[in-house]
Order: structure tokens, then C-alpha cells, then sequence
């Protein structure tokens, strides 16, 4: 089941990858309508629809989801060390900063989550601090722990796979960060890769109840 959730993974970052060079085809596609618009001005502007915008969310998506899909390989390697399986991956300019995954037990270290592991390697790595210019692609909504380091980093963009609505401090539970009480906000995104996010979590969590039911039966 792992191998062919790793398949899946890996096949929708192969495929951003390669969708990832889209916005050349559509600036040929936009300088196309341009030539129309001139060679035939009795067709009006509301026809020749602007793609501009839808375009570049588009890309943007495409783009979430090809860090969203190495999060979530992350998180999968935490599933398979025993720990609640998220995975973190900061961003600046459309390179790999730093990486993390949730390792509090192997670390006994409860503030091991993997947002905090990203951020303090983003943190050496770019030696500062704080992370201004940054985008932190997260599997599960932060708690209200990293939300909290979140915002003493200065991340600018945080992008969320599923939604924790019993503890999420991004906008289920708390609202931090977006509430406008503090110094710092963060454009926030959430729902990017969220059903495969969510069900890793599910078939985690199936698995650790089967497992303690099986040592009860014992």
C-alpha cells in the first residue's frame, strides 16, 4: 500500500515538474490573441476572453502541488517510522530551502514537529532568524505551536494540505496569523493535495487502532 501511495506521489510531482514549463506555451497563446485581435479588430474584446490571471493560478497551483506532493513524501517516511505522518518543505524563490518531518517520538522531543524541523534548517541555512520571502508547504494544518514559530520567522506564504479541525491554529480552531492582532500576518492557502493528505493520515491512524487491538487479543 506505501509502495503504490509512494507511486502516486511521485507520479503528480513528475507530472508538476514537467507542467511546470506551461507558462511559456501560454505566453505563445496570449501573443497569438494579440496577433488575432489586430488582424480581425470586428472582433470584440469580451470574445478574445484575457487569460492572464487564470493563467498564472494556474501555474501557481501546479507549482503548490509540486511541493505539496515532496511534503507529502515526508510525511510518508514519518508514517513509516512510527510517527503522525506530516511533512514540511520551505521554499524561497522556487528552491528548496529545508525539509522536515514530524519526529517527536524517535527525537523525544515534543517540539520536534516537522514545521519546526524546516524552519530552524531554513533557518541555518539562509543564516537569519527570520524567513522573510519564504513559503512553508505544510500536509497538516500547524498547531498552535508552529504557528507561533511561524510568525517569529516571518514566513510570508503558508500552504496547507488538509485541515485539522481539532486543533489547527491556522483557521480551524485559532486564527492566528490571519486575525490581524499581531505584527506579522501570512497569506495563508490551504486545500492543495488536501485528499491525499488526508487519507495518509486516515490509513495511519487505521493502522495504529489495528495494531493496538491485535496486542489486546494477545
Amino acid at each position: 500500500m506505501l509502495f503504490q501511495y509512494r507511486n502516486l506521489l511521485s507520479m503528480l510531482y513528475e507530472r508538476s515538474l514537467l507542467n511546470s514549463n506551461r507558462n511559456n506555451y501560454y505566453s505563445i497563446i496570449r501573443q497569438r490573441k494579440y496577433v488575432i485581435a489586430q488582424t480581425f479588430p470586428s472582433v470584440r474584446k469580451r470574445d478574445i476572453r484575457p487569460h492572464t490571471e487564470m493563467d498564472q493560478t494556474t501555474a501557481d497551483d501546479m507549482n503548490d502541488q509540486k511541493w505539496m506532493a515532496k511534503a507529502l513524501l515526508l510525511a510518508e517516511e514519518a508514517a513509516i517510522l512510527g510517527e503522525v505522518p506530516v511533512g514540511a518543505v520551505l521554499v524561497k524563490d522556487d528552491a528548496l530551502i529545508a525539509e522536515g518531518s514530524n519526529s517527536p517520538i524517535k527525537d523525544n522531543d515534543p517540539t520536534a514537529h516537522a514545521e519546526i524541523a524546516a524552519l530552524r534548517r531554513g533557518a541555518k541555512v539562509l543564516n537569519n532568524y527570520r524567513l522573510p520571502g519564504t513559503t512553508l508547504y505544510v500536509t497538516l494544518e500547524p498547531c498552535i505551536m508552529c504557528m507561533g514559530a511561524i510568525i517569529h520567522a516571518r514566513i510570508e506564504r503558508l500552504v496547507i494540505g488538509a485541515t485539522d479541525p481539532k486543533s489547527g491554529a491556522a483557521f480551524s480552531v485559532y486564527n492566528i496569523g490571519n486575525d490581524n492582532l499581531l505584527n506579522h500576518s501570512i497569506v495563508i492557502n490551504k486545500g492543495i493535495c488536501e485528499n491525499e493528505c488526508r487519507e495518509l493520515l486516515k490509513r495511519f491512524f487505521k493502522s495504529r487502532r489495528e495494531a493496538r487491538k491485535n496486542e489486546r487479543k494477545k
